[in-house]
């Protein structure tokens, strides 16, 4: 347990979890109101399971650069994720990750 705990706003952005995630060498992070108050938790899981359901669906009509908006999101997402040394305990929603982007790339 940290005595400096390192918190994410309930107002902070999707880039900023994953950044702080990744850069942390943590799996989580609790979550905290304008006052500072416990809100709830913030995973990694939580982090792949909003990208996977994000994602667009193969058959959805989407043009090349909103496929590709998607594809470099969720790519930077995943890249941040293996970098921070944690993904060895997330590898398969990871792997679904990577697929699913790779999916609306092709």
């Amino acid at each position: 347990m940290q005595s400096d705990l390192i918190t994410i706003s309930h107002r902070a952005t999707i880039e900023e979890a994953a950044q702080l995630l990744s850069a942390g060498g943590f799996h989580a992070l609790p979550v905290t109101d304008h006052d500072g108050s416990l809100q709830g938790l913030l995973t990694s899981t939580d982090l792949i399971n909003y990208l996977l359901e994000r994602s667009p669906e193969p058959s959805a009509p989407a043009s090349m650069l909103e496929r590709m908006t998607v594809l470099e999101r969720v790519l930077k997402a995943a890249e941040l994720y293996l970098l921070s040394g944690l993904a060895e305990t997330e590898h398969t929603r990871l792997e679904q990750a990577i697929t699913a982007a790779r999916r609306q790339h092709a």
